[in-house]
């Protein structure tokens, strides 16, 4: 079985005790919802960490990068002949969490328009880091995420700009380059 750390990406084992914390919180047969995956590091991780729960995954991303040309994830997804879709298929097989993972090919912002308000338990925003995309994707999300659910994201206080703190003055908390807020 292939483990997360294995898998090209960012995703660090900081961000991975912080974010299993929080998907811990995640009720059984909850929904979470992770945007942006690139080859699928975080995916991997998730899959597994709520493995056994009856939780389903659902990955949304474009698979063609970052809004920020230097951001390094749009490295990965501009290397010439690289297949960044087809990498992170086989890793979410290879990895054996397929079975309850769904992937939608799509701007993680518009793609909330495809679910009804509060059916989430859990978003991680892992998609373009630059404040527009961050703000547009919290827009966008936070009426899908249940009342007591987790909203929260990789990098967006590490990054130039501090992005979740100028999208959230108050009401965020951080640790390990995740940042998270419940929903009221």
């Amino acid at each position: 079985m292939l483990d997360w750390r294995s898998i090209e990406g960012w995703f660090c084992e900081g961000n991975a005790n912080a974010l299993g914390r929080l998907l811990d919180r995640v009720p059984n047969g909850g929904i979470v919802v992770e945007l942006g995956c690139a080859v699928g590091r975080s995916t991997v991780f998730i899959g597994h960490h709520v493995a056994g729960r009856r939780i389903s995954v659902i990955s949304i991303d474009n698979f063609k990068g970052s809004n920020d040309q230097e951001e390094e994830s749009s490295k990965i997804h501009r290397q010439p002949n690289r297949d960044t879709l087809f990498e992170f298929t086989h890793n979410i097989h290879r990895a054996g969490i397929g079975m309850w993972h769904t992937l939608i090919v799509g701007d993680t912002a518009a793609s909330a328009s495809r679910f009804v308000n509060e059916v989430a338990d859990f978003v991680f925003i892992d998609a373009s880091h630059d404040a527009d995309s961050v703000r547009r994707d919290i827009q966008a999300w936070m009426p899908k995420l249940k009342r007591g659910g987790i909203m929260c994201g990789h990098d967006a206080t590490t990054t130039p700009g501090h992005t979740a703190k100028k999208i959230f003055e108050q009401g965020y908390q951080e640790e390990d380059g995740i940042w998270w807020t419940v929903r009221q």
